[in-house]
């Protein structure tokens, strides 16, 4: 007796159609939730970065007298900035990614990269200071401009450290986080930059990391009804204050 012969029924092309309609709505819907899962890894990061910058600068500050680095121009010339400062005294590596956030270009450190690279495309560090709290140190050539954290009357309130950008419309650099920020534009050029869910990432003196809205950021910058900036996540400006 001849055993049956098996047919095997081939796909027809509209139930092929039907499975790629199904497969590609499935990839819509999750897409979002796999964006937004990675968007918080690198805010996540981005937060542990800073808490390292700021142990770093506290580490500064101990072994300061309560003062912490700004900037520094030397007797070659060379603007030393806070993340270069630090780096020079031991406080931070200057090999790694501590200093970067991972959701802004440039990401992470790159082994070709120039030292103007690595001293200048950083997180961004406080520069509107009230001058309550400046010092500026002055031994021709050289001068320095510190922070005097030690005076500083509500640490939990004074940013330090935190996301920023280059803003100028037409500059080569517009989209890079920078070694600053400014409360304006027309003051530097730099802002903070709300790269987190509508939201900026900052340290502040009293240790603690925060992901600041735009109305949080007006209440720690607030400067005298001096109108405050911020750039938004494709690095437009945004007006928030006065």
């Amino acid at each position: 007796m001849k055993n049956p012969v098996l047919y095997r029924r081939s796909f027809t092309l509209i139930e092929l159609l039907v499975v790629v309609t199904l497969i590609a709505i499935l990839l819509a819907m999750l897409m979002p939730a796999l964006k937004s899962v990675r968007n918080q890894a690198k805010s996540v990061t981005c937060v542990s970065n800073l808490r390292q910058c700021g142990a770093a600068a506290h580490l500064y500050i101990n072994e300061w007298n309560g003062l912490l680095m700004r900037y520094e121009l030397n007797n070659d010339g060379l603007y030393i900035s806070w993340y270069l400062s630090l780096v020079r005294g031991g406080y931070l590596p200057g090999t790694n990614n501590v200093s970067l956030c991972p959701a802004c270009p440039p990401y992470k450190r790159a082994a070709s990269e120039t030292a103007l690279h690595s001293a200048f495309f950083t997180y961004g560090t406080r520069w509107d200071v009230p001058a309550e709290y400046q010092l500026f140190t002055i031994t021709p050539p050289n001068q320095w401009t510190y922070t005097r954290a030690s005076a500083v009357r509500n640490p939990a309130d004074y940013p330090i450290y935190g996301d920023s950008v280059v803003a100028t419309p037409g500059h080569p650099d517009i989209g890079i986080q920078t070694h600053a920020f400014f409360n304006s534009l027309t003051a530097g050029g730099r802002l903070l930059h709300l790269r987190h869910a509508g939201k900026a990432n900052l340290w502040f003196l009293d240790g603690h990391v925060e992901a600041c809205d735009p109305n949080r950021i007006v209440e720690v910058l607030k400067d005298g009804g001096t109108p405050i900036e911020v750039a938004d996540p494709n690095s437009a400006v945004i007006q928030i204050a006065p």
